[in-house]
């Protein structure tokens, strides 16, 4: 059952777009977020919206872009995975599924940190790591089993082991990175979204 099935032709569709628009910004808060020149610009038209108090709160004194990227994820997570516990099961399973987006986001992550040298600056890659996404899904072991790999082929291995729709776009990589090594890192990007 695709997405669009339960948000355009069931009587769900109303009460699923509804509470999505619900968080949208108002056009003027996204023209103001876009033309922000500054980072305290962007915080500043933050604090006026329903992003503001959450997100902002939680960060605290220290601010910097990965920490708005951050809490801002965690924020839209949460906010997805609420309107998911409200819903009836067809839409519900629709919008958990939209959920592994930000997991996949969460592996290419750790790929692209182990392609750079690895995961010895654990403490950066946690910064950019979002854990809200696997308590929302209730697949934090998965986090906690790939964060502790060595390579990107222990990575692979891993995540075939979970049976974890990354799992096989990395191989692809990885068989392709072998015979020809002037791919890179963006080829990550490309064979994780790739729907499979």
């Amino acid at each position: 059952m695709s997405s669009n099935y339960v948000i355009k032709l069931t009587a769900l569709g109303p009460r699923v777009r509804g509470g999505l628009r619900a968080r949208y910004l108002s056009r003027d808060k996204l023209s103001a977020l876009i033309l922000a020149q500054s980072l305290d610009d962007a915080v500043n038209v933050l604090k006026g919206t329903e992003y503001g108090g959450d997100v902002l709160e939680r960060l605290g004194k220290i601010v910097d872009e990965a920490q708005v990227t951050n809490e801002v994820r965690s924020h839209v997570i949460r906010s997805i995975s609420s309107l998911a516990s409200s819903v009836p099961s067809p839409a519900s399973a629709v919008l958990k599924s939209y959920l592994m987006r930000f997991e996949l986001e969460n592996v290419k992550v750790i790929a692209k940190s182990l392609m750079r040298g690895g995961l010895e600056g654990v403490g950066s890659v946690e910064g950019l790591v979002n854990v809200t996404v696997e308590e929302e899904l209730g697949r934090r072991h998965v986090l906690a089993a790939i964060m502790s790999v060595r390579d990107v082929e222990d990575l692979r291995n891993k995540l075939m082991e979970l049976q974890h729709p990354a799992g096989p776009a990395l191989d692809t990589f990885i068989k392709v990175g072998k015979q020809n090594p002037q791919y890179n890192v963006m080829l990550i990007d490309t064979l994780i979204d790739k729907p499979s």
